[in-house]
């Protein structure tokens, strides 16, 4: 399946789409649950997304991790190449 991937200057994409936002979120709290600071909610992401709710910056991610370093690991594994899938809308 082809994958969008990142710019290479700026080491990933600036927003994701929040449908793959909460379940990358989720399925990394699943595996790592102390590494979160709180809970995910699609409801919260939906707040804090941009362009009519459907992305939400990368950076706004960061309040659900205890560490600035956890944050920058998920980042690397999780946010470099989104899916097609997620993409229609973009």
């Amino acid at each position: 399946m082809p994958r969008r991937r990142a710019s290479p200057s700026r080491g990933g994409p600036s927003k994701v789409p929040v449908l793959y936002a909460y379940e990358m979120l989720t399925d990394y709290t699943s595996q790592h649950p102390k590494d979160m600071k709180k809970l995910v909610s699609m409801g919260y992401l939906e707040s804090i997304a941009v362009d009519d709710h459907s992305l939400v910056r990368v950076t706004k991610l960061k309040t659900f991790f205890r560490h600035a370093r956890t944050f920058t690991d998920f980042k690397t594994n999780f946010m470099q190449t989104i899916p097609d899938d997620y993409c229609i809308n973009m």
